[in-house]
């Protein structure tokens, strides 16, 4: 028997949605990422919200899914509904630090991920943890065969 899939099946995402559509189309992926770093929680299930445009896609990754009654909404205003930062996955990821407290000051993060904090990115609006954005963008790397991502 198979193990059950904790990560999104984007390449079928990819083939049953890009290029099909002329405008965006928006998939939701619920998927369930292991969080070893925390200490409340071992696996954590999250959303991933796409964005298939004919030769772009972006997304966002939350805890909570976005309110289906706003289904007509795009992406934008859903990740906003969720505070989650949008994952443009043609660019760089644009790090958001984490301060974590010392006796002697602090130390910054850029890309930690311990208990004592994690480490994020940021759209500029919101923050979504490293390791969800991570994992959805290494994800899209594998349907788009670059290496390394």
């Amino acid at each position: 028997m198979k193990p059950p899939r904790t990560t999104p099946d984007l390449d079928v995402l990819v083939a049953k949605h890009r290029g099909r559509h002329p405008d965006a189309t928006l998939v939701e992926q619920p998927f369930t990422l292991d969080t070893p770093w925390d200490t409340n929680t071992a696996r954590r299930q999250l959303v991933a919200v796409y964005e298939f445009r004919a030769d772009h896609v972006r997304g966002f990754v939350s805890e909570h899914a976005p309110d289906a009654s706003r289904s007509h909404a795009g992406l934008d205003a859903r990740a906003d509904e969720c505070r989650a930062a949008i994952i443009d996955f043609d660019a760089p990821l644009r790090l958001a630090s984490v301060e974590i407290a010392k006796p002697w000051g602090r130390e910054i993060w850029y890309t930690g991920v311990e208990a004592r904090g994690v480490a994020g990115i940021t759209d500029g609006l919101h923050v979504t943890p490293l390791p969800w954005a991570l994992h959805s963008h290494r994800q899209h790397c594998k349907v788009r065969n670059r290496s390394p991502c």
